[in-house]
């Protein structure tokens, strides 16, 4: 019987992770006209193709300035780049918003500054019935928790209030409690749609498994309890914000419990940053690979 080898991926030792070869990826997005597109996966494919190291042997900084994008897009390349490397980390200039923020949650660490920011991933749609215009997939779902909560409170105070001021019993108090507030909240509901409701809850779900399997197969794979972790940060950037658009800084970021650090924990971040103002007004969007040591050659003295 022929002798069957073992393919399993095997842990990096501490002499390989000192001489792994740095990448630095540049995703760079110009906020208001550009994002993460399905072209880029493309691009990436073909910039990963610089890569001459084992993946042992490889550690890629993602360089990523974007206002979000597609969210297939972004998974993809996430991919892309994980079957390239050993260690991956995201370093924020500015912001990395929406489908950004999915790459992010890629990282083994994010290096953020004061002025960096993440955003929530209650991804963006296409308004299901008025074309041209774009919501939250949490605008669609909301209302329904929202009003349904409003009910629940009206019954309770109908009840105490039957109960208390007429004296009725508790069959009593409880029918007419109930048929307030549906009569209160029955209108409301009924104008929403509940294909609408379903498509925005499927768009949500979405953000939340991928988010989810990023956070338990990279960022949180050491972390003994990475499923509960993962499970609570998603809910929190799928469902508690109060915006798409609502900043998370750093300290926002790491009572989520993400894995951030300052900038100034990120040896290279001074030349990153005069390389990112440098070109932030030639650059529309960038998809880029070069080593750690090309980009270092920019900046030696001439």
């Amino acid at each position: 019987m022929p002798k069957q080898t073992d393919t399993t991926p095997k842990e990096a030792t501490p002499s390989e992770e000192l001489t792994r070869q740095k990448y630095i990826l540049w995703m760079y997005y110009e906020k208001y006209n550009r994002s993460i597109n399905d072209r880029n996966v493309l691009t990436l494919l073909d910039e990963v193709k610089k890569i001459t190291t084992p993946k042992t042997h490889t550690a890629i900084d993602i360089v990523l300035s974007s206002g979000g994008g597609n969210i297939y897009a972004a998974y993809k390349m996430v991919k892309i780049l994980r079957n390239k490397c050993a260690e991956l980390n995201v370093v924020i200039p500015l912001f990395a918003k929406s489908a950004a923020t999915l790459i992010s949650l890629s990282a083994d660490k994010i290096y953020m500054a004061p002025q960096s920011e993440l955003g929530p991933l209650d991804f963006l749609m296409e308004h299901p019935t008025e074309e041209g215009i774009q919501i939250s997939a949490l605008d669609g779902v909301a209302p329904v928790e929202y009003f349904t909560g409003v009910g629940v409170e009206i019954m309770k105070k109908v009840y105490s209030w039957s109960r208390d001021d007429l004296a009725v019993g508790r069959k009593v108090a409880l029918d007419f409690a109930r048929n307030y507030a549906s009569d209160c909240i029955k209108p409301i509901l009924a104008k929403l749609d509940p294909s609408v409701v379903n498509m925005c809850y499927r768009e949500l779900l979405k953000a939340y498994r991928y988010g989810n399997e990023f956070l338990v197969e990279y960022m949180l794979k050491d972390a003994p309890n990475k499923v509960r972790l993962a499970d609570e940060i998603m809910k929190k950037l799928v469902w508690d914000f109060p915006s798409h658009s609502f900043a998370i800084d750093i300290k926002q970021a790491e009572d989520l419990g993400l894995e951030v650090a300052p900038s100034s924990e990120y040896p290279d971040w001074e030349m990153m940053w005069m390389e990112f103002g440098a070109q932030d007004k030639a650059w529309h969007e960038l998809i880029k690979l070069e080593t750690l040591e090309e980009v270092k050659q920019r900046h030696e003295p001439r």
